[in-house]
């Protein structure tokens, strides 16, 4: 059964239309990205899935369950950095569902603190952190409590090639451990490549699928697999859908 399903959505501000009879089904275990022209509705479709916005018409599903509203089992990061400022980093992913010990529901803290790079910087807060320590706490802090599902309103966008790369890394060695939905919305054809297992491609607004794409890579995945002709094949194919979108 999918975990995640939209039925028929449609959602509007006032007159304007942003997602338009959208039916979408995704599976657990997968990392899905979603793209498409700016302005599309993009990240209107991940507050849906989320229960951050509820659809004007139609319905979204979550675990077999119409969702009236969020869900502690469901975790939106949005494109800013997502800590509480007068926290620790330790209090941080404390408060996002970490433990000490760690089980099949949360990540140990100590154990998190090291695989995101931080254990030595526990003590600090969120403003004495640099912009890619601070990414590497918001995901950490998103995948603390090991909820069902992560939604990532572009996570990367803000960093620079090197710790894009480092946070590609690390994302997948967090997936691989808790093995749950991520959906990430994203302007990047390499970054949507180099982490999904499916790829959709909206067309300009208001949001409609207009193809998908699957990447058969298995994980964990680095650049060597940007000279592949699967790769070249992949990343040809979401180029031409948006080709077809700027005609």
């Amino acid at each position: 059964m999918p975990i995640i399903e939209l039925n028929n959505v449609s959602f509007g501000y006032d007159s304007t239309l942003v997602v338009r009879g959208l039916d979408l089904s995704i599976d657990e275990g997968q990392i899905v990205s979603i793209m498409g022209p700016s302005g599309c509705g993009k990240s209107t479709v991940l507050r849906l899935i989320s229960g951050l916005e509820k659809p004007t018409s139609g319905g979204c599903v979550f675990a077999g369950q119409l969702l009236e509203r969020p869900s502690a089992l469901l975790r939106f990061s949005f494109q800013d950095y997502d800590a509480f400022p007068w926290r620790t980093v330790r209090q941080n992913l404390l408060l996002g569902g970490a433990s000490e010990k760690g089980d099949e529901r949360s990540f140990a803290v100590d154990d998190l603190l090291r695989k995101i790079g931080l254990a030595d910087h526990d003590r600090k807060y969120p403003t004495e952190l640099s912009g890619g320590m601070r990414k590497r706490l918001a995901l950490g802090r998103c995948l603390a409590g090991k909820p069902r599902v992560v939604l990532l309103d572009e996570p990367f966008s803000s960093l620079d090639a090197d710790a894009r790369h480092e946070m590609y890394s690390l994302l997948q060695e967090l997936w691989a451990e808790w093995h749950g939905l991520m959906v990430i919305v994203t302007h990047d054809v390499h970054e949507a490549v180099l982490l999904s297992h499916r790829i959709l491609v909206s067309e300009r607004a208001p949001f409609r699928t207009r193809g998908e794409v699957d990447v058969l890579f298995g994980h964990p995945r680095d650049e060597s697999i940007s000279v592949t002709q699967e790769y070249l094949s992949v990343s040809q194919r979401i180029r031409e859908l948006f080709r077809v979108d700027a005609r």
